[in-house]
């Protein structure tokens, strides 16, 4: 039995308006079978971003400095919580936080996550499944917090930062006021 899925739509930070028309949406599934998958809609001119072309998708660091796609997620109550980064170029990062912004470490996976990129005129959708089992604390979880969150980067460098939540006067994904989608086991 799946679990019921979730549409929500991010929104700029007030310090740093995107140059053009953006909507970005998120699609949020935790299925019965131990997986996450959320999947980002960013509806824009894309011509006007500065996006890589997909490639083969390896592990790497430092994505959120061009445009990315993120995730964090927490077991209800507790400080621990990780960092997934995914870049249009099908690259990934995982990071394990004990707290906020501190203890960070690769986070071990079972399998790399399954990233698909699709395009279109106006809309690009990155679609990525991560698997749940052997995440700390995450995978027998009752309740999952989630943080949704991206960074889009304009042709001429101009970064501007989106997530459902922004609880601080500059950008800030870490905070846990920002985790504000609640998903329950299936």
């Amino acid at each position: 039995m799946a679990g019921a899925a979730h549409r929500v739509v991010l929104g700029s930070h007030a310090q740093t308006p995107a140059g053009q028309p953006v909507r970005l949406a998120v699609d949020v599934l935790r299925a019965a079978g131990g997986e996450l998958s959320c999947t980002f809609a960013l509806q824009a001119q894309l011509s006007q971003l500065a996006l890589p072309p997909a490639g083969a998708g390896a592990r790497r660091d430092a994505l959120w400095r061009h445009t990315c796609f993120e995730l964090f997620m927490s077991p209800s109550g507790q400080s621990l919580y990780y960092e997934f980064n995914f870049s249009p170029s099908l690259e990934w990062a995982a990071y394990r936080f004990d707290d906020y912004r501190r203890g960070m470490q690769p986070a071990q996976l079972a399998q790399p996550p399954s990233l698909t990129r699709t395009e279109q005129p106006g809309e690009l959708r990155l679609a990525a499944t991560i698997a749940l089992a052997g995440l700390a604390g995450v995978e027998g979880a009752a309740r999952l917090d989630l943080g949704l969150a991206a960074v889009l980067e304009e042709r001429d460098g101009t970064l501007s930062y989106w997530a459902l939540e922004h609880p601080c006067a500059r950008p800030d994904f870490h905070q846990r006021q920002a985790f504000t989608l609640a998903l329950r086991r299936a």
